[in-house]
């Protein structure tokens, strides 16, 4: 219930209290009703059922525009740190070449778990970081802590790799220069998360330990659900879902056709921001890793924690290698095989979406219980009962 339906459910439940009392107390009550996932899923979805009207396609939107919020940061970030507008596009274009959210599988952009925003979310805080100027920024440290904070509140099941980011970070700044002022403006993001996210998780603090502490560790679930992996099987599980399942190939494919699209004159000393995006997307990297790692229960769903910290690597990668700004304009083979890849992943994006998701057969069935469900709830409306409660298979 909690992983596959709570967002619809929340949703739609935030919609009909907005008819019935308004739209100011049902958006606060989204804000303080109880759950165990997160806080912040409902409170959206109710924003974009007001625009667009409740609808099943709406919800899903949600997912898009979380992805095209990644988007932006990214661009944002990249362009700050390289001043090349060329290859802050390129650097936003990447999340389009990624496998899993174009997949029919759970945790997909298609799909109602939270995982997908989960992973959106996370991406915007690993572009944050970018902006924190090493922290030394107490503007861009403000905006970090919101962003983990927003982070935090669409799922909290984030909040053990926040624990571990802020260790990382915190090893990154102390190992520099400046330490006083970059520890202290990472204290102050720790602080904004802490203002912005520590109310909501103390009123779900119940459904949290219930769900996560209970039903992961402590409970039978945890027990049946344990694969009883070693170290070795732990990484190979991890590794694997990562590389097949979330980035695919041809993210892979797109990261080295931009490289080699970049790359440029070799220059004496590293490229302004390569470092800082290396640094980062190691701690976004290794932060869940560790503890998916440590966990007992092994999901590929959740995987897609890691997918932001490789995204920045690749991203690294190419600020490495890229021209600093007033050189030589790039030769007609670099700007050719920098138009090729943006072709390519927008090519590879549009076919994912017109692909068929799945055999007729299978969506003539869902379609047959989607329309008896619809009918279900036209007779429950017309019978005038209220409050029903209807059991789903299909979504």
């Amino acid at each position: 219930w909690n992983d596959q339906v709570q967002y619809l459910s929340d949703g739609y439940t935030a919609w009909e209290h907005a008819r019935a009392a308004g739209f100011f107390p049902a958006l606060l009550q989204t804000l303080i009703n109880p759950s165990a996932q997160g806080t912040l899923h409902d409170t959206a979805a109710l924003l974009v059922f007001q625009l667009a009207g409740p609808s099943r396609s709406a919800a899903l939107a949600l997912n898009m525009l979380a992805l095209i919020a990644w988007q932006l940061a990214l661009f944002v970030a990249v362009q700050r740190l390289s001043r090349h507008p060329g290859l802050a596009f390129i650097a936003a274009l990447l999340p389009l070449a990624l496998a899993g959210p174009w997949e029919n599988i759970p945790g997909a952009a298609y799909d109602f778990r939270l995982d997908h925003l989960a992973m959106c979310a996370l991406g915007v805080a690993s572009a944050a970081a970018l902006l924190t100027d090493r922290f030394r920024s107490r503007s861009g440290a403000t905006l970090f802590g919101g962003a983990i904070a927003l982070t935090l509140l669409l799922r909290f099941l984030t909040g053990t790799y926040v624990v571990l980011i802020f260790a990382g970070l915190w090893c990154w700044v102390m190992s520099g220069p400046e330490r006083r002022r970059r520890c202290t403006h990472l204290l102050w993001s720790a602080a904004v998360t802490l203002l912005l996210a520590g109310p909501f998780f103390w009123i779900n603090r119940e459904y949290i330990y219930e769900y996560y502490w209970i039903g992961h560790y402590l409970g039978p679930e945890s027990t049946i659900r344990n694969q009883n992996f070693g170290l070795g099987r732990s990484l190979e599980f991890i590794f694997t879902a990562l590389g097949r399942q979330h980035l695919g190939w041809f993210f892979g494919v797109a990261a080295l056709l931009g490289a080699a699209g970049i790359v440029g004159d070799r220059t004496r000393g590293e490229p302004a921001g390569a470092g800082d995006a290396a640094v980062i997307g190691l701690i976004w990297l290794l932060a869940p890793a560790i503890v998916l790692l440590l966990h007992q229960q092994k999901s590929d769903v959740v995987v897609s924690a890691l997918v932001p910290g490789a995204v920045l690597l690749a991203v690294a990668l190419w600020l490495r290698i890229a021209r600093p700004p007033g050189q030589t304009q790039t030769g007609p083979t670099s700007i050719a095989l920098t138009g090729l890849t943006c072709t390519l992943i927008l090519a590879f994006f549009t076919h994912r979406q017109f692909r068929p998701a799945d055999d007729p057969a299978t969506f003539a069935h869902i379609r047959q219980v989607n329309t008896l469900a619809d009918e279900l709830a036209r007779r429950i409306q017309r019978a005038g009962i209220a409050h029903p409660a209807i059991g789903v298979d299909y979504i």
